[in-house]
């Protein structure tokens, strides 16, 4: 799942890494790394490694880009929800691809 949009919280590094932990546990994935945050030149990226894939989260002013990526099944619309509220983001594109793992329905 991949969310473009604007946000309106005020994001710090330690913001964006309590911001990829809650969103861990919200779609019950297994932390294997991270979360990871970088203050770049034009905003912060962060970035957390799970067992099943990862999820990242890139901001350029008020600009975010989030990426959830499993091959493990999870409720998107928590994603979403989670990213939209905790980020006060107004999505403007979205996108989303199903994927399963083997012996898992998608």
């Amino acid at each position: 799942m991949m969310l473009d949009g604007t946000f309106t919280v005020r994001l710090t590094e330690e913001k964006v890494t309590r911001f990829l932990e809650g969103l861990i546990k919200a779609v019950n994935m297994t932390l294997v790394w991270g979360p990871y945050v970088h203050q770049g030149r034009n905003g912060l990226h962060g970035l957390a490694m799970w067992d099943e894939s990862h999820v990242a989260l890139h901001t350029a002013g008020p600009t975010a880009f989030a990426e959830v990526y499993s091959c493990k099944s999870f409720l998107t619309n928590w994603a979403k929800s989670y990213i939209v509220n905790n980020l006060g983001m107004t999505v403007q594109n979205e996108s989303l691809i199903i994927r399963s793992m083997e012996g898992e329905e998608a």
